[in-house]
């Protein structure tokens, strides 16, 4: 049972760190300006101007949580 304690340890502190990573992206992007806006495309299916740094908070989210196992 040591390990689902451990595996569940694992999860949380990775679900915790990207609800912060992503937050942190998100207002990032908005200060940068790395938004991707919708002008008349047909293809988008957004109306408000979406963040593009999600994918960097996910990676930095493995990139931690491996890092603090090892």
């Amino acid at each position: 049972m040591k390990w689902f304690s451990l595996y569940t340890g694992t999860f949380v502190f990775a679900w915790i760190l990207s609800l912060i990573l992503t937050r942190i992206c998100m207002s990032a992007a908005e200060r940068i300006g790395f938004m991707d806006i919708p002008k008349c495309e047909q293809h988008k299916q957004h109306k408000q101007s979406t963040p593009l740094l999600g994918g960097a908070a996910m990676f930095l989210t493995f990139l931690l949580t491996v890092g603090a196992g090892g």
